[in-house]
């Protein structure tokens, strides 16, 4: 939908305040690669409301948009199942709409 790609993000952000501890986020497309943590965080957040083959559907679908707010700074794989996976989001394109799932 968006031709966002790992390389182009959507959004990225930069710590705005420097007297408070800051974590540099992007908004970027889900793809392959990051489908583990981004299903980790399913299972923890939503219950496992997606599956991993869930989610392999909707990134192939032209009607499909998955998103997901990742940390820069992020921590070792030991200290957290969901790597820096901090947010995820679908847009389904549907005639002239977009609906957020």
């Amino acid at each position: 939908m968006s031709g966002l790609t790992p390389q182009n993000p959507i959004f990225s952000a930069l710590p705005v305040n420097s007297e408070t501890p800051s974590q540099r986020l992007v908004i970027e497309s889900i793809t392959e690669t990051i489908l583990p943590p981004v299903v980790a965080l399913d299972r923890l957040s939503l219950g496992g409301l997606w599956t991993l083959e869930g989610y392999r559907r909707e990134i192939n679908s032209p009607n499909s948009d998955l998103l997901a707010l990742q940390s820069l700074d992020s921590p070792t794989s030991s200290q957290s199942e969901t790597s820096d996976v901090l947010g995820i989001a679908c847009l389904w394109a549907i005639l002239d709409e977009a609906h957020i799932t």
